[in-house]
């Protein structure tokens, strides 16, 4: 036992009591407390310098006698072995005693991101020592931190947010796709970093008796054999430049104010309606801040998440980079969030450092800036879904949300509607240029006299006498939810969640139904139970499917999830022909009221039973098209507005014809009826969605002052604005557009 560990010193005992105490801290923290991505990719970069460092004062107790991998792996091989597997064995316990994970996955990614990390260190202490003796250590630390960090210059000049980095392996962007699988790409690119590592070994081995003039032709070779690749890169799909992105998109316009890439699978149609309100918001925007001066902004729009996840890193996530002034939008969601992202870019005049962000990088402030210029969240103001957060249990120290990086530590819809509310309070009150002074240094007390303590309690005053009908419901819809950080096994669940519905969605539903009970049972994942309940009804086990339901319902009480679980529970009643507890959950669900799209459903659902409970039986059990077909059925038998909101998604889905959709619907208000008001609310959006503006305009100042939607008067009217502008200005605007 004493020659197994003769050769670990007390230098080697120190290294491993660091690895040891650096992942007992590790695992103490959300995300890299299981084995997974995270864990993986902070141990590639601990142990990637530990190596090299280790490696080093290996070759030095040597006298450097002899450079060679398999003399000194000989040697060695117990500490070698031990600083390589260490953290993995830390992990598997804390995975084990923690959440409980499966660890296979977790293996997975510790072999193809942390182990050739490690080698990659290796390799670089044995080209340090053989480059220089003297200066070994200094020749390594440079050497590994210019490669840690060539992340830097692909995400600040290109257009992607995602990278593959020789220590870090790979990063995909963004904190909102829980689901990081390994890829062929992940997995090709660590070969090739194996490959190139044992080259370098190689190489060193051979040039550490080499005069310092070869040794710095060789160095050279190897510097500019790194630049090589880093340019190659894009053509391998391991980076996106913007030859790339536009070559990929294909489609191009030019407006006055924006360049425009779009995949050319978006109609033009649609692409002429994004063009338009990008020119009307780029203007609104500008009249808000009070701002002067002109610029040019890009728009990349993507056909769907899995185009934008492979040209951008982010499938989810629509986002912006202001030094860039550049915003990547999805297809579907530009409408919702053009308004937000393009008030990312108008605050680069206002941001620090060459990323043109807020003071230190605050999100809250960022963040904050966007959704009060926006002041729209799901057609509420922001002020009145923080009203009803702030009088239900959902409350917030904003001197802690503006700390630091604490505005991830909450659910988004929560850090984002206090800090926007926040924000437009203090623009509303004080005038927009603090706002924008604050965004660049993060003073409150220079700005406004007052510091954060004392502001914010000011906001609460407000916030609390704020008008509003207060409904928990509504809170817990939209705060109701888990953080990233606070989920269990998250991103496996996420990974394995994708394969499970790619199954269902392929007809494989009891393949799907076993997936998703394994999922559920160590996650508790709601897409689990969901996709658990939906394969059971696929596969006609409504029995089973409505006993899971009932057993799992209460422990999603107070999470947005649990309305939609009433729901699928009175459907599943249905399909088991108990159509009076059916309605019992529906009526729930009218009078809880957390989401309109809920009352909705819920209403249309009672009103089928009470018409022909057999047409809503097969209405559940039918296809896209049969539902659609179904529906136009009812509706012309009922003209029962509340069919409006599923008629309209089902439209949408099937790509129906706009005008024929239109011309069965019947168009008259009555101030006392929500569901008929709130229909032409929502044929409204859909019109203009649909680019015809004067119909939209004709339906939303038919509803303007309708009582029943107060709630939603300030989106109606931001829409009526907005289409007025487009309807005048829209000739302008497509006359003076280059389309390429």
């Amino acid at each position: 036992m004493s020659k197994i560990f003769k050769n670990i010193g007390i230098f080697e005992s120190l290294i491993l009591l660091v690895i040891i105490l650096f992942n007992i801290l590790l695992v103490s923290y959300p995300l890299t407390n299981v084995l997974g991505f995270e864990f993986s990719a902070v141990n590639a970069i601990l142990l990637s310098f530990i190596a090299g460092i280790l490696i080093i004062h290996l070759l030095s107790k040597e006298g450097g006698k002899i450079l060679s991998l398999y003399y000194s792996f000989k040697q060695n091989w117990l500490i070698i072995l031990l600083i390589s597997f260490l953290p993995l064995v830390i992990s598997i316990i804390s995975t084990i005693l923690t959440q409980g994970c499966p660890i296979s996955e977790g293996l997975l990614f510790y072999f193809i991101i942390t182990l050739p990390s490690l080698f990659l260190g290796i390799a670089l202490g044995f080209l340090s020592f053989s480059l220089s003796p003297k200066f070994r250590y200094y020749w390594f630390v440079l050497f590994f931190f210019v490669t840690v960090f060539l992340w830097i210059f692909e995400i600040y000049f290109n257009p992607q947010i995602y990278f593959y980095n020789p220590v870090i392996g790979f990063f995909p962007g963004t904190i909102y796709d829980e689901d990081i699988s390994i890829t062929a790409t992940l997995l090709f690119y660590r070969v090739f970093i194996v490959i190139v590592s044992g080259i370098i070994i190689f190489v060193a081995e051979k040039m550490y008796n080499l005069n310092w003039i070869k040794k710095t032709l060789v160095v050279l070779l190897f510097i500019f054999s790194g630049i090589g690749f880093y340019f190659l890169k894009p053509y391998v799909n391991l980076a996106t430049s913007q030859e790339r992105m536009q070559n990929e998109l294909r489609g191009e316009v030019k407006t006055e104010h924006f360049n425009i890439y779009f995949s050319e699978d978006i109609p033009l149609e649609k692409i002429k309606n994004f063009v338009v309100n990008h020119e009307y918001y780029y203007s609104q925007i500008k009249k808000i801040l009070k701002r002067k001066d002109d610029f040019i902004t890009t728009s990349f729009i993507f056909k769907s998440g899995e185009q934008k996840r492979k040209l951008f890193g982010a499938d989810r996530a629509d986002v912006t980079k202001p030094w860039l002034q550049q915003i990547y939008l999805n297809k579907d969601d530009v409408l919702n969030v053009l308004k937000h992202e393009l008030a990312h870019v108008f605050s680069a005049k206002y941001g620090t450092t060459i990323l043109k962000l807020s003071h230190n990088f605050n999100p809250a402030l960022i963040e904050g800036f966007a959704m009060a210029i926006e002041n729209n969240y799901d057609n509420y103001e922001v002020h009145y879904l923080a009203s009803i957060a702030f009088h239900s249990k959902y409350k917030v120290k904003l001197i802690n949300l503006f700390s630091g990086f604490n505005f991830y530590l909450s659910t988004s819809s929560f850090s984002y509607i206090y800090a926007g509310s926040f924000m437009k309070y203090l623009a509303d009150k004080y005038g927009i240029e603090k706002i924008t002074y604050l965004y660049g240094n993060g003073d409150f007390q220079k700005y406004f006299g007052k510091g954060i303590k004392e502001l914010s309690e000011e906001y609460f005053n407000f916030i609390e006498s704020y008008s509003i009908d207060s409904n928990k419901n509504i809170a817990n819809y939209y705060f109701g939810r888990k953080a990233i950080f606070q989920k269990y096994c998250v991103r496996y669940a996420a990974n394995r969640l994708k394969n499970a519905w790619h199954d269902y969605q392929s007809g494989a539903f009891n393949k799907a139904k076993r997936e998703f009970s394994k999922i559920y049972d160590y996650s508790k994942s709601y897409s689990a139970l969901a996709g658990l309940v939906n394969s059971l009804l696929k596969t006609k086990n409504n029995n089973e499917a409505e006993k899971i339901l009932k057993a799992n319902l209460e422990y999603f009480e107070g999470s947005a999830q649990y309305y939609s679980l009433e729901l699928s529970l009175a459907d599943a009643l249905v399909r088991n022909y108990k159509f009076n507890e059916a309605k019992k959950y529906y009526s729930n669900l009218l009078t809880q009221r957390p989401r309109y799209n809920y009352s909705f459903l819920a209403k249309l659902r009672i009103d089928m039973l009470n018409f022909n409970s057999k047409l809503l039986n097969s209405y559940l059990t039918a296809s896209v098209f049969d539902k659609y077909e179904l529906l136009k059925y009812y509706y012309t038998k009922t003209k029962d507005q509340a069919s409006l909101y599923s008629m309209i998604s089902l439209s949408e889905q099937l790509n129906q014809s706009y005008s024929n959709f239109m011309k069965q619907l019947v168009k008259k208000t009555n101030k006392k009826d929500i569901f008929l008001n709130f229909a032409l609310f929502l044929e409204g959006n859909y019109s203009a969605d649909n680019s015809d503006f004067k119909g939209a305009l004709n339906l939303l100042q038919k509803i303007n002052h309708a009582k029943e939607l107060r709630k939603f008067k300030h989106s109606i009217n931001e829409n009526i604005i907005r289409l007025s502008w487009i309807i005048g200005n829209k000739d302008r605007i497509l006359s003076s557009t280059k389309f390429f």
